[in-house]
């Protein structure tokens, strides 16, 4: 469910952040890493431990200090058969979606539920029909499921930092110099860009939720039509 993989990657520190350079690239790590798709890997979950850091490199002008770190990051990687244990987080006709709190990726569909489940229209919750005796699926409920597939889509890697290398301070005041002269234009050009950017903002919000679902990286179908599997109170 879990493994550890070992990164080396580029992490800069604000001037204003100095005084606490330890905390300012822990914060850096899992901001970059977590929650995100380590493609061929999984999703990274947090950070395990800091093996090593290299001198610092200063960026003349700004003031910046960047660091090479090497370190070992937890990333959630299921297998097929896998059982874990996560929380109903909602009931839908077709099955049910499971988070595991950093991931709300799951979904057991119907099919895949104990024989004889029922979904109530109007309570918009699953039963399983054991007996005689109706068992819900309670939101919130702790579940045990085996996961049946995983899919993974591809998508872009995160990516080392690079390290600005700034070694002339001529250089430096050039770019400064270059970049007002930038500034001005962009901000001619943004102006007539507005609206055409609140237009296409208005039409992504529209399409956001129908396709929240299509844009996961990391999609787990689960399975409860086992022995032992379903709800954990079922069998305690």
């Amino acid at each position: 469910m879990y493994i550890i993989s070992q990164f080396n990657d580029s992490f800069k520190v604000p001037p204003n952040k100095l005084e606490h350079i330890l905390v300012s690239i822990i914060d850096s790590i899992n901001s970059k890493y977590q929650n995100k798709m380590i493609e061929g890997k999984g999703i990274g979950v947090t950070l395990y431990d800091i093996v090593s850091m290299t001198a610092p490199t200063i960026a003349i002008g700004t003031g910046d200090v960047y660091y090479e770190v090497v370190f070992n990051l937890v990333i959630f990687s299921p297998f097929q058969g896998e059982l874990i244990e996560g929380r109903v987080l909602r009931s839908l006709p077709s099955g049910i979606q499971v988070t595991l709190n950093f991931t709300d990726s799951v979904f057991i569909d119907q099919c895949y539920f104990p024989a004889n489940s029922d979904f109530d229209e109007d309570e918009q919750l699953w039963y399983w029909n054991y007996d005689g005796t109706k068992l819900p699926l309670y939101i919130n409920s702790t579940i045990r499921f085996k996961v049946h597939h995983v899919i993974m889509k591809k998508q872009e890697s995160v990516k080392p930092v690079v390290v600005p290398q700034v070694s002339l301070m001529s250089n430096n005041l050039k770019q400064q110099k270059d970049e007002k002269g930038e500034k001005l234009s962009d901000e001619k050009k943004g102006i007539k860009k507005e609206e055409t950017k609140m237009d296409e903002q208005t039409q992504q919000d529209l399409s956001q939720e129908e396709n929240e679902e299509e844009k996961l990286p990391l999609r787990i179908y689960g399975r409860i039509n086992e022995s032992g599997l379903g709800l954990t109170t079922w069998w305690s």
